[in-house]
């Protein structure tokens, strides 16, 4: 069918997939040529886009008759050879990408909390290990990679791209003492003579 009621946990992964926007002001802040930064960001989520659809078109056109379990590797033997270079290449992406996105993390975490990327070395050990722990507690304990990236997507899109904006404006309104329940001004001057006006005209017809 088209439509599947299971369509709807695909939409956790897409909002994981847009939690890396407010990455991108920490990776692209430190350029060497800030004037190329739009042409390098519209590169790389164009190489994202390729190497996200290709693996997934193949993998559909491959297993379309197939139940996929959430860790796709563990459907292949450990003697596959194939297999084995995908599992050397997902531990090379994972040891590329785990500091990147800890660095992410310990910015905006320290810069919100502290005014600074690094407030002290006991700070930076104990939010890594703590980051460590929980993720190594999932994949001991839980480890349902598709369960895990859909709540966690759900949870951050939800936060970051409808929470948040509504606190950044209610809080930047309030500090300029400009909020209001209703963002419509009205007149009461304009208001009452636009009454008299409607009350003229029903007397008259």
């Amino acid at each position: 069918p088209l439509i599947s009621l299971g369509a709807g946990d695909f939409g956790g992964v897409l909002s994981l997939s847009y939690f890396i926007h407010n990455a991108i002001i920490n990776i692209v802040k430190n350029a060497k040529h800030p004037e190329h930064v739009s042409r390098n960001v519209a590169i790389a989520y164009g190489m994202v886009a390729v190497s996200y659809c290709l693996p997934g078109l193949g993998g559909y056109l491959a297993f379309q008759h197939l139940t996929i379990d959430q860790n796709a590797l563990t459907m292949f033997a450990s003697s596959d050879p194939l297999a084995v270079v995908a599992r050397l290449a997902l531990l090379l992406q994972l040891t590329s990408v785990y500091p990147l996105l800890n660095y992410i993390i310990r910015v905006q975490f320290f810069g919100m909390l502290w005014r600074s990327n690094y407030p002290s070395f006991i700070h930076v050990f104990v939010l890594n290990a703590a980051i460590l722990l929980f993720a190594l507690s999932f994949a001991i304990f839980y480890p349902h990679v598709g369960t895990v990236l859909r709540f966690t997507g759900a949870f951050s899109g939800f936060v970051i791209c409808l929470l948040f904006p509504v606190l950044v404006h209610v809080l930047a309104s309030a500090r300029h003492r400009k909020m209001a329940f209703c963002a419509v001004k009205v007149d009461p001057k304009a208001a009452e003579e636009k009454v008299l006006l409607n009350a003229e005209k029903s007397s008259l017809s």
